[in-house]
């Protein structure tokens, strides 16, 4: 999984481009807050801006988006370059707007080098298991709900990056023995193949909701992934995802 991956289309390669933060750069904050004193306020925003009923929603939302914008750039620089920016809690920046985590960025210092194994490691090890800890704490949204927000994150990471493979499926394989050899994320996720326009492609299903139908609307929804949809319509939205990445290659 460690092999160069062909270019991404632009609006896909942009959720992996790499911010680089000097420490104390205006506007930006220690991620380690975020678990330590900013957290309430976070989930606050995150609470209003989606209409969420309850604070375990939008702990359980904050969680869902914090981990792609953390967990994107690694993952891409793990299997496209064997190098990937480090993660670790004491390094990376946050950007809120008006307390609402918009951003990371990740210490300006030389790259961690190391297979997608090790990457997924270090941010479990060193970031996101104290954030899920925290959340949980503070919100009481269930730590299965919070685990499977973190599946989910990551191997939609993965997922992106095998539908830039000449064999689109090429990274299912892989990404469940790599979710499988993690206890805090077996069994989240269902990583399977389907088949678009005559092609394989890699598939995510999640085993768990991210609670996002809760909120109001037009936030309140049941993502195309979710365990609450039934197969036929999941392929439907699979189906309408793979046909839109195929329109952004044309486009690149």
């Amino acid at each position: 999984m460690s092999s160069p991956a062909p270019p991404l289309p632009a609006l896909v390669a942009a959720r992996f481009a790499a911010e680089t933060v000097a420490a104390g750069t205006p506007g930006w904050w220690p991620a380690a807050e975020l678990s330590h004193g900013r957290l309430a306020a976070a989930v606050a925003a995150e609470r209003a801006a989606r209409g969420a009923p309850s604070d375990a929603v939008a702990g359980s939302l904050l969680v869902l988006g914090y981990s792609r914008l953390l967990g994107w750039p690694v993952l891409g620089g793990a299997v496209q370059e064997g190098r990937w920016p480090d993660p670790a809690l004491t390094g990376v920046s946050v950007r809120a707007e008006r307390d609402r985590v918009i951003g990371v960025g990740f210490p300006d210092a030389a790259p961690r080098g190391g297979d997608v194994g090790r990457a997924l490691a270090a941010l479990l090890d060193e970031h996101l298991d104290p954030l899920v800890a925290a959340v949980h704490a503070l919100t009481r949204a269930p730590l299965r709900v919070l685990w499977s927000n973190v599946a989910a994150a990551l191997a939609g990471a993965l997922l992106a990056l095998s539908w830039t493979l000449p064999e689109r499926a090429g990274m299912a394989a892989p990404t469940r023995s790599l979710l499988d050899a993690e206890p805090r994320l077996r069994g989240l996720v269902t990583v399977a193949v389907s088949a678009q326009g005559g092609e394989d492609w890699m598939r995510v299903v999640r085993r768990g909701c991210c609670l996002a139908f809760r909120c109001a609307p037009p936030h309140g929804h049941w993502c195309g992934t979710c365990p609450v949809l039934d197969e036929a319509e999941r392929e439907r939205r699979f189906q309408e995802a793979a046909a839109r990445y195929r329109v952004l290659e044309a486009w690149a």
